[in-house]
């Protein structure tokens, strides 16, 4: 049990950098940014790839589809529903206040609707379940036809834009998140049950660090800005090579940060993250906006961004824990006496 403890720790680590990393991609103030542009290329693939990792069958997790769709709500959609409200609250002040303008000209419905992540996650997870009730889904072979098939649909979606950008639960986006997911799910055995990284020298897992990074940035930069909530992969192979280059290099990072408690705790608290900083990174970015610009002084935009980070990183921490331990019913968790 110890063991696997540990093994749960490395993915814990690795889902705290990837919502900081999230945060910090939140925190610029343009797409094109050379940072932003190569976290684009991976973050969202990763999260995908990591919730691969932590899946399980329908056999594994011995419930019914009705229980397990049942849980799915509560731990997924109402997140995503928390994180509507929140979005509303801060438009509707940001509005009235700021703007002078109406409350009426919010449109209520898209703020629940515009975040995309928990909503497509909510989907894959259902599909996969659905998935390893009628195949095997631990077998390669399995894997292999669920991923030529999922990239043959999204090019297909791509092409002939068979669904709008923002289609219900954005099922544009399903194909390739199913991709990543059985991706990190058929890898589940080598990355977390053998352990790779654990038989890796130190020296090894620099090297693949820095090979993976440097490779990432290179074609990160080669290619256009993707933005995966509307399937705008510039080249779809350029992508696929960013986001496992990307995958690799925050895995093997974690694996030697796997003790810091820091990036457990954020790992643990990814989804509590998630929903609170779009409000926060948004509402910083026009604080310091604003500051900069009255008191007249010219700061680089990559200055600016890393001030809303720290900034957002700092305040998001006592909230999520100040919920967790008064209304964790919010996010779908259990209260703990």
């Amino acid at each position: 049990m110890k063991e696997l403890r540990k093994r749960n720790n490395q993915i814990d680590v690795a889902r705290g950098i990837a919502i900081l990393i999230v945060i910090l991609g939140h925190s610029f103030y343009s797409l094109d940014a050379p940072l932003n542009r190569i976290i684009l290329s991976f973050h969202m693939p990763l999260f995908f790839f990591l919730s691969g990792l932590l899946g399980k069958t329908a056999a594994e997790t011995r419930m019914s589809f009705g229980a397990f769709f049942i849980k799915k709500i509560r731990t997924i959609l109402l997140p995503q529903i928390l994180l509507g409200v929140i979005s509303y609250c801060y438009y509707a002040v940001f509005t009235i206040v700021i703007k002078g303008g109406n409350i009426y000209d919010i449109d209520l419905m898209y703020q629940f609707w515009r975040y995309w992540f928990l909503q497509v996650l909510f989907v894959t997870e259902i599909v996969f379940f659905i998935l390893s009730k009628f195949i095997n889904v631990k077998k390669i072979l399995s894997t292999v036809v669920i991923i030529v098939i999922c990239m043959i649909c999204t090019m297909i979606i791509v092409d002939f834009a068979f669904f709008p950008d923002e289609s219900p639960f954005y099922l544009n986006v399903t194909p390739m998140a199913l991709m990543f997911y059985s991706s990190g799910f058929a890898l589940k055995p080598v990355l977390v049950k053998e352990d790779i990284g654990r038989r890796a020298s130190l020296f090894g897992k620099l090297v693949i660090i820095i090979l993976t990074s440097c490779l990432l940035a290179v074609v990160a930069l080669h290619n256009s800005s993707v933005t995966m909530y509307n399937n705008n992969y510039g080249n779809i192979f350029l992508f696929f090579i960013s986001s496992f280059c990307g995958i690799a290099t925050v895995w093997f990072v974690s694996d030697l940060l796997r003790n810091s408690k820091a990036l457990i705790w954020c790992g643990k608290n990814s989804i509590v993250i998630y929903v609170w900083q779009f409000s926060l990174t948004q509402f910083f970015k026009n604080i310091v906006e604003m500051i900069f610009v009255r008191m007249a002084i010219h700061i680089s935009e990559f200055f600016m961004t890393l001030f809303v980070f720290i900034v957002c990183v700092l305040v998001v921490i006592p909230i999520v824990i100040f919920s967790n331990r008064f209304i964790p019913e919010l996010y779908g968790k259990k209260r703990i006496n």
